[in-house]
């Protein structure tokens, strides 16, 4: 049981970590670009205004699809324990039945 837990750690770690290189990612290129594309200081700084706040709502976008995506796996868990418990307890019921008789 440890040993899952222990994966599902690294991987909610690994799901941020890809996320930031995106967003980060997408930062720098946006940035670059603009910068390397002929306009004026007041042009460019316009554009990367605009870029960033873009980036920042398709982060917050992802990150919400993420946090719906993990809440789901989660109530599915929940509910595959709670079939595993029904049987379980209908097992031993089942069991306790045939041993007293």
């Amino acid at each position: 049981m440890r040993r899952k837990h222990a994966v599902h750690s690294q991987n909610k770690g690994g799901i941020g970590k890809i996320v930031t290189g995106i967003v980060v990612g997408s930062v720098v290129g946006a940035t670059v670009g603009l910068l390397m594309a002929p306009s004026s200081g007041a042009e460019a700084r316009h554009k990367i205004k605009n870029e960033v706040k873009s980036i920042q709502r398709r982060a917050k976008d992802t990150a919400a699809k993420i946090e719906d995506k993990g809440r789901e796996i989660v109530d599915d868990a929940r509910d595959d324990i709670d079939m595993v418990r029904e049987n379980i307890a209908e097992r031993v019921t089942r069991r306790m039945k045939s041993t007293s008789s």
